[in-house]
């Protein structure tokens, strides 16, 4: 009986797509790395205000009306609201949860649609310039990235099966997509454009009736709502006014922040994908697809222009990794484009060796949120010595140097703290230089952000957050 198992396993085995198992192992490592490093995934930056958020609404938290959100959200919400989970139970779930939204894509990808050379595009866009981002896991524009592959392997869908009814079901398909994709991050529109111009060029489908209306349709659904959202303001809007900004001040581009960052960032792991840019761009013009070498250069280096100047006064390095997670994205696409058999040998070497590497660059990106999580939890320890249990430090007992930003500090500290102390707080805040310190004007508050966003202690979950209600926060010098 075993023998006919293993010899029934065996010939799956041989008539399995090799870009199939290699994608099995490689979500076998992402997700172990996702349970791994699940700290890391969802209690620093934005992932400690997501968790916080979910557990003291007890529902879904939509940052800026992305609901996309709620796809992630909902295993470890279902969690929280039918079970006694913990908070540890509830984080791991939440980090498998965003580990298993990229999973469901591919199994779309290579099971439902059987494209295998996208499956590639796939697994290398999700690797290539991924470091620090797989460690910031709620980033909804990462989310919004995996959504344009899945849309590139629809477009396919549309040319394979011209002239059909699967044809129109495709195209249906691919709009309901875009129309989704905002929900995400508006910015996602950048990487639509580019896998609409990538078919429309290789393919020649200049005057294709159903690309044209793609392209149309996503200028004008994503514009749309980027203009109605600029009446409001919000944070995109604060972005985009850095263009009005820089050319008015027109700083030397040098000594810009974001172009620092862009140097740093080009000459690390990353170089990998701008060389296969720079290649795809070479062999684009010895094949004379002129066209092509116009998009895989000025595509990408309009985008760079782009995110200097929109950011270019300075964003945490993770906010702009997440930006350039784009150009493995780009790279990704350009690798494929001149390879017309995912099953070539040394195609497959190539793409499992460029995975492999990336793989363990993204690993060992681990250390700086490790290192902050630990700093968090040496200092939340000795908050708990106390009985004040809130406290301010000051900025210069702050480690920059690997916690990056103060904002989410108080967040960070207060699931640290419960995680590890069943419940039992400690709430810390770092008033910055140019912050009006009123702490202690109120008493029974949880400050974050800045001393303007408070919440009642009595309002917080008692299940997780347990605080005095009647203490304010004293300084908590360095040891």
């Amino acid at each position: 009986m075993e023998n006919k198992i293993i010899t029934i396993l065996l010939n799956k085995l041989k008539t399995t797509d090799p870009t199939f198992i290699i994608g099995q192992l490689f979500f076998i490592v992402y997700f172990s790395m996702a349970l791994l490093f699940y700290k890391e995934r969802t209690m620093s930056f934005e992932g400690s205000f997501f968790s916080f958020e979910i557990i003291r609404t007890n529902t879904f938290y939509f940052p800026l009306h992305r609901f996309g959100c709620g796809i992630t959200q909902a295993l470890p919400l279902l969690l929280l609201k039918m079970t006694a989970c913990s908070l540890k139970t509830f984080l791991i779930s939440y980090s498998i949860s965003l580990a298993l939204f990229y999973y469901l894509i591919f199994l779309v990808i290579a099971q439902v649609l059987k494209d295998y050379k996208v499956v590639f595009v796939y697994l290398l866009t999700l690797c290539l310039t991924y470091r620090n981002t797989f460690y910031f896991g709620v980033s909804e524009f990462s989310q919004g990235l995996a959504l344009t592959v899945l849309l590139y392997a629809l477009l396919r869908q549309i040319i394979k099966h011209k002239e059909s009814k699967k044809q129109i079901l495709f195209f249906i398909v691919s709009i309901l997509l875009i129309f989704f994709q905002y929900y995400f991050h508006p910015l996602t529109i950048i990487a639509i454009l580019f896998v609409l111009f990538l078919t429309i060029i290789r393919e020649q489908l200049f005057f294709d009736k159903y690309f044209l209306f793609l392209v149309g349709f996503s200028i004008v659904w994503f514009g749309y709502n980027m203009v109605l959202k600029s009446k409001v303001g919000g944070y995109e809007t604060e972005r985009m006014n850095g263009f009005k900004d820089f050319f008015v001040s027109t700083p030397s581009l040098l000594n810009l922040p974001s172009f620092k960052y862009l140097i740093k960032f080009i000459t690390g792991t990353p170089l990998i994908s701008f060389g296969i840019i720079s290649v795809g761009i070479i062999i684009s013009l010895i094949k004379r697809k002129f066209l092509l070498a116009v998009l895989f250069f000025f595509y990408p280096s309009t985008y760079i222009f782009f995110i200097i100047i929109a950011y270019y006064k300075g964003e945490a390095p993770n906010m702009y990794e997440q930006y350039y997670i784009y150009f493995g994205f780009f790279a990704a696409l350009i690798f494929s484009t001149f390879n017309n058999n995912q099953k070539n040998v040394k195609y497959l070497v190539l793409a499992v060796s460029l995975l492999v590497i990336n793989i363990y660059s993204m690993y060992n990106a681990h250390i700086i949120p490790t290192k902050k999580l630990s700093f968090i939890t040496n200092l939340t320890n000795r908050g708990l010595l106390h009985e004040y249990k809130k406290y301010l430090i000051t900025i210069e007992d702050y480690p920059y140097q690997i916690a990056w930003s103060t904002w989410a500090f108080p967040l960070e500290c207060l699931l640290m703290s419960s995680l590890n102390n069943d419940g039992n707080c400690v709430a810390f805040y770092v008033p910055t230089n140019d912050e009006e310190i009123r702490f202690n004007r109120k008493k029974g508050k949880f400050y974050f952000f800045s001393p303007d966003y408070d919440l009642n202690t009595r309002d917080l979950n008692k299940r997780f957050f347990s605080l005095p209600e009647e203490t304010n926060y004293i300084t908590l010098k360095s040891p």
